[in-house]
Order: C-alpha cells, then sequence, then structure tokens
C-alpha cells in the first residue's frame, strides 16, 4: 500500500515521501528481522537495531495516516476546522 501511495501524483509530495520512507523501512525491518533470528538474538545491536526500526516504522506510517484524511476516518477538510478556544 504504502509503496503504490508513493507513485500517485495527486498525494502531497510529504506523503509521498513517507509512504516512500515506509516502504523502504519495511524491506530493512525483514532484513533485520531475518539477521536477527539467523544470529539467534545473541548481537544486542541487530535487535536493538530491529525494535529501534520498528518504533520508526510505526511513527512513519502514522504519519502517513495523518497525511492522508481518507485513510484516517475522517473527510478531507476544505477549510480549518474552527478552533475550540474562540
Amino acid at each position: 500500500m504504502a509503496a503504490l501511495a508513493a507513485l500517485r501524483p495527486a498525494l502531497p509530495r510529504s506523503a509521498r515521501l513517507l509512504a516512500l520512507g515506509g516502504a523502504l523501512l519495511v524491506v530493512a525491518q525483514l532484513a533485520l528481522g531475518v539477521t536477527t533470528l539467523r544470529l539467534a538474538l545473541a548481537v544486542p545491536a541487530v535487535t536493538i537495531a530491529h525494535q529501534l526500526g520498528a518504533a520508526l516504522l510505526v511513527a512513519v506510517l502514522a504519519g502517513l495516516l495523518g497525511q492522508l484524511p481518507g485513510l484516517a476516518g475522517r473527510p478531507p477538510s476544505t477549510s480549518p476546522s474552527p478552533s475550540p478556544l474562540s
């Protein structure tokens, strides 16, 4: 999904960059996960890198969700919402 979103020209540039970053992080996570398992969790640096990559992937995908209002379960807004303080 993220790779397809990166190819849609109708999306804002920031959303395309987040989608591309998410796709690259998935590939990196796959490689780190396989390496972690092959090393039987014996190298803490690889295991920690895998965990940090997972946290970064969640953050990137959350940012992407915030950029795509239709996927976040809210309709796209054409005007700013009124401030609750006014």
